[in-house]
C-alpha cells in the first residue's frame, strides 16, 4: 500500500522505450513486457527521478484535463499496478 510521502521511481532493471507515444518496458529477468498508453507514458517519463504520489498529481492536473480527486485515484491503481509487476519501486 502506498503511503502519502513514498518516493516512486522506475526500477532500476526496466528498460523503458517510447514508440509512437507508447512506452514500451521491459523487465528482462523477469520475462516481462509492458505496453503503456500515452498518459501512463508521460507518468513513466516522469518517474526517471523519483517522486511522490502529490508531485504526480499536480504534474498529471497541469498536462492532462482532470480533477485532482480523479487524478489521485488513477494514478494510484496505476501505480500499485505498476508495482506489482515490478516496473516501478519505493525508494
Amino acid at each position: 500500500m502506498l503511503k502519502e510521502k513514498d518516493k516512486i521511481g522506475q526500477h532500476k532493471n526496466a528498460i523503458g522505450r517510447i514508440i509512437e507515444g507508447n512506452a514500451f518496458i521491459v523487465l528482462p529477468e523477469k520475462n516481462v513486457l509492458c505496453k503503456i498508453d500515452e498518459t501512463g507514458t508521460f507518468i513513466w517519463q516522469q518517474l526517471n527521478i523519483p517522486k511522490t504520489i502529490e508531485e504526480l498529481k499536480m504534474a498529471v492536473c497541469e498536462n492532462f484535463v482532470v480533477d485532482e480527486k480523479t487524478a489521485y485515484k488513477d494514478l494510484t491503481d496505476f501505480i500499485e499496478l505498476l508495482l506489482d509487476k515490478e516496473i516501478l519501486e519505493i525508494f
